[in-house]
């Protein structure tokens, strides 16, 4: 799946706050982690998802960054649930790596459910669900 068409799909209330020139990007997996250094656990591709729970100073944002473009992540999405909004230093940071950058609201919903009948998200067609949402494995 492509970065464009997760931005694309409403019900997961992701926004576009950088990276532009990169959405056609390949979305081979999600990454949920809080950890200030995951690149034992990245092999490129994933959309990363975190809290910012690493973040504990504005420079953070800058390394954290960096970490994920040199394992070949396809984007990030900061969760905005215990902030106000996404720390424009993070912003900045992927904007000059360009990775591309979503807050994920309050409200945005949790990904499907293997109970779902299915196992897929009611947004997207046949086979295009990360297996790795889904707990189907495809």
């Amino acid at each position: 799946m492509r970065l464009r068409a997760l931005l694309e799909t409403e019900a997961l209330g992701l926004r576009l706050l950088g990276g532009e020139d990169e959405l056609d990007r390949t979305v081979r997996g999600v990454m949920t982690t809080d950890l200030r250094d995951p690149s034992r656990y990245l092999s490129g591709g994933e959309l990363v998802l975190t809290g910012l729970a690493w973040r504990r100073e504005p420079e953070d944002s800058e390394r954290f960054v960096r970490i994920l473009t040199a394992a070949g992540v396809a984007g990030l999405a900061a969760g905005e649930a215990e902030i106000a909004s996404t720390p424009d230093d993070l912003i900045e940071a992927c904007a000059r790596h360009r990775l591309r950058c979503s807050p994920c609201t309050r409200r945005s919903p949790s990904p499907p459910s293997p109970s779902t009948s299915s196992g897929r998200s009611p947004a997207s067609g046949p086979g295009t669900w990360p297996p790795s949402w889904t707990g189907t494995g495809g």
